[in-house]
């Protein structure tokens, strides 16, 4: 969807006529997510950019079970920052609150790591992390890292649950009045809104 990482990992999980569809069930999946998302985690240390090319099944495993349970917590914060009462809102087996906060704090603290300076020669100076930070490691934490940023700033008020029918993704909206993830979702909104109306006219 191109949101925000730690959105865009909440939205690893919806379900479908098949039951509950995860991204990060499979070494393939995980793998194929992580491309992705690491050109857009902040400050990522270089051990990220050699691990991912090379990283063997069981480190990726490894790494997308870390990812499910941050997704977890998330989804929880999620839920309480949107008031979501949706069927499908809460993915997540964490009892409450302070459970995803404890999780989410956990996985962010693994980053723990020193920014520095990278200026290659020919190319532009930017940010990294300097310290021994294991790529797979690095990814659930730079997620997590961006997502204390987002609930403990202004951007958690930017936060919405969609309200298309039987969609569980969250979203940031750009303006109040937005209602849905995406076009796709605003779609289908609008005709159940309609075939609704239809049938309240057909009763009455």
């Amino acid at each position: 969807m191109g949101q925000e990482p730690p959105v865009d990992l909440m939205n690893t999980v919806w379900g479908s006529g098949k039951g509950t569809e995860d991204a990060l069930a499979t070494a393939d999946g995980a793998r194929e997510w992580i491309r992705e998302i690491v050109p857009r985690l902040e400050q990522r240390p270089r051990s990220l950019d050699h691990w991912l090319p090379c990283a063997s099944p069981l480190s990726v495993k490894e790494t997308a079970f870390d990812l499910r349970r941050l997704r977890d917590a998330l989804r929880r914060l999620a839920a309480d920052a949107t008031v979501d009462e949706r069927p499908a809102g809460v993915v997540s087996d964490l009892p409450g609150r302070q459970a995803a906060v404890d999780t989410l704090n956990t996985t962010a603290a693994r980053a723990a790591a020193s920014s520095a300076l990278v200026w290659p020669g020919a190319g532009v100076p930017t940010i990294a992390l300097q310290g021994d930070l294991p790529g797979g490691i690095a990814v659930s934490s730079l997620v997590a890292l961006q997502a204390v940023r987002l609930f403990g700033g202004e951007e958690r008020k930017r936060l919405r649950a969609c309200l298309a029918p039987s969609c569980a993704n969250y979203y940031l909206s750009g303006h109040g009045r937005r209602r849905w993830c995406s076009q796709a979702c605003g779609n289908r909104g609008r005709v159940a809104r309609f075939n609704n109306k239809q049938s309240s006219n057909v009763i009455g």
